[in-house]
């Protein structure tokens, strides 16, 4: 079933057998619309049901059959697809990509003295030497006391085997006159000469990390005993020794430090001189 709509222009005429009823005889032209239904039930024939207005009193129910005349339209040819050939797919396999890792380049020792190439200022040392930090081979000072103090600045070059010597290559006593050591007057402060002598003893006892070393302090016997003994600067600059000592690196387990005050005088204490020399500060070995 199909259903329609229609629409147009009409123009209308009616006549009567009675001249009583009043009527309009002609009407204009005039818009008219309808709407039906077909009903096809066989090839060319068809049922219609038609509803239409022409007037506002004027309108029509229609039912009627159809009939088609002349050949049905013949349906388009169905068209069949063209066949679609697919062609043979070849795989052709793609050679491996092999991605080089960078090696990494450890640092080269040409030499193989344990100074890589980069730092060392003597690429070519002869195997087995012993060299600086530099690469460069060092040149050792003969020794022929084998003290540990080469020849050159070895002021005792005919040492004891296995004695413990001083940074001079002298052998160490068990007492040791620290001279020109001083202070700034009226003070406990090392002048910069003293520090030049100590620096000498300090490297002498790093040497020898096992001794114990006792810095003794002394004065003169001006004042009682006593006071002497328990002089103030004198226990201060006991301990500036001490103190700078250990600056140097020396061990703390290697030292100590006492004032033995006017009890162990070297000079009499009857001159000024006596008395200036009295004044000291000094090492003694306790153990070697």
């Amino acid at each position: 079933m199909v259903p329609y709509l229609k629409i147009g222009v009409a123009h209308t005429r009616n006549e009567v057998s009675d001249p009583r009823i009043v009527y309009d005889r002609e009407n204009p032209l005039g818009v008219f619309f309808g709407a039906g239904v077909t009903w096809r039930f066989a090839p060319t024939w068809a049922l219609d049901a038609e509803w239409a207005s022409y007037d506002r009193d004027e309108s029509f129910l229609s039912l009627g059959i159809k009939k088609r005349f002349g050949a049905a339209k013949p349906a388009a040819p169905t068209v069949a697809a063209a066949p679609v050939f697919e062609a043979p797919v070849t795989v052709i396999p793609l050679p491996a990509v092999v991605v080089e890792r960078p090696v990494a380049m450890l640092p080269k020792d040409s030499d193989g003295d344990g100074v890589l190439d980069g730092q060392d200022r003597c690429p070519r040392t002869v195997a087995g030497a012993q060299v600086d930090a530099r690469g460069c081979e060092i040149v050792l000072e003969r020794d022929d006391d084998q003290d540990g103090i080469g020849n050159g600045r070895d002021h005792c070059p005919a040492s004891k085997p296995g004695a413990k010597v001083d940074n001079l290559g002298c052998e160490l006593p068990d007492l040791v006159a620290l001279r020109g050591v001083h202070f700034e007057i009226g003070a406990s402060r090392l002048t910069p000469d003293s520090k030049v002598v100590l620096d000498g003893m300090a490297e002498t006892l790093r040497n020898y990390p096992e001794m114990l070393v006792e810095v003794a302090g002394h004065t003169d016997n001006r004042g009682s005993a006593l006071y002497n003994l328990n002089l103030p600067q004198q226990q201060a600059r006991v301990r500036a020794v001490a103190d700078y000592l250990l600056s140097q690196g020396v061990a703390k387990t290697s030292l100590i430090a006492k004032g033995y005050g006017e009890s162990v005088p070297v000079r009499e204490n009857t001159s000024e001189a006596g008395r200036t020399t009295n004044r000291r500060v000094e090492l003694h070995i306790l153990r070697r």
